[in-house]
């Protein structure tokens, strides 16, 4: 380790303490995003703000009529649309009320109801549920409207590492070229997001923080 160190010192680096260094995001040339300079303690957890990123889930159609009943939940919420097989189905501000009865009568979509067409999908909207229509039996993602969050934990240095991925990729963080996270309920300061590769990541070695001085 003091090798290490040594090494770290030889190439020109310097260590700051967390006060002396200003928040900051850097990036590696996989996507990952280390974020620095935050003040956190170590093991504080952190949710990070996905605002383009909505949650998903996968639904199969039911019966004759290829029904799918949708219902917001605390695991899968939404508010003014929701997405079926990529088309975007929008919803009443106001929850109308529930159904006087079934959507799909002996294989039918029920005539009493008023049908919305968006696409190939027919929907109606009830009280705590949304009725669709699928064009066939095969099974439909259906994304929600409301961002998502994924947890996040300070490390001994107290930056918050993102690693980027097929689920959780980079410019899902993208808030108006800033990407923001949230301790104890309240956000903290927008941070830019990097364009390009940082020559030289910070390094956290026993809680302290080394970085490359500018050439």
């Amino acid at each position: 380790m003091k090798k290490a160190i040594a090494a770290l010192i030889a190439i020109a680096a310097i260590v700051l303490s967390q006060s002396a260094i200003a928040q900051i995001a850097n990036r590696d040339e996989l996507g990952n995003i280390i974020v620095s300079g935050t003040g956190l303690a170590a093991g504080t957890l952190v949710k990070i703000y996905y605002p383009e990123v909505f949650d998903s889930r996968s639904f199969i159609p039911r019966g004759a009529c290829n029904l799918l009943a949708v219902k917001s939940t605390s695991s899968f919420a939404f508010d003014d649309w929701i997405k079926v097989g990529g088309v975007q189905l929008n919803l009443a501000e106001n929850s109308p009320p529930a159904l006087s009865g079934l959507p799909c009568v002996s294989g039918v979509p029920n005539a009493a109801y008023s049908w919305i067409t968006a696409g190939a999908y027919r929907y109606i909207q009830s009280a705590d549920k949304v009725y669709i229509l699928a064009p066939s039996a095969g099974a439909v993602v259906i994304s929600g409207d409301l961002p998502n969050f994924r947890l996040g934990k300070a490390d001994s240095c107290g930056r918050i590492s993102i690693r980027n991925s097929e689920k959780w990729p980079v410019a899902g963080l993208n808030f108006g070229g800033s990407l923001s996270y949230i301790v104890n309920g309240s956000y903290g300061p927008d941070i830019a997001i990097p364009s390009v590769v940082t020559v030289a990541m910070p390094i956290c070695r026993k809680g302290i923080l080394y970085r490359r001085l500018e050439q």
